[in-house]
């Protein structure tokens, strides 16, 4: 579910798949570990 909601987060922020299409493995595990401190995962 936390992997969904961080993926969801890029395919939001550009309003479609471009955003998504777009990243880098980076970024992905850059908005997941972001993710994992607000949520305490």
């Amino acid at each position: 579910m936390a992997w969904g909601t961080v993926t969801a987060s890029f395919t939001l922020g550009s309003f479609g798949l471009d955003g998504l299409c777009s990243t880098s493995r980076a970024e992905l595990d850059s908005r997941m570990n972001e993710f994992k401190l607000i949520a305490k995962i």
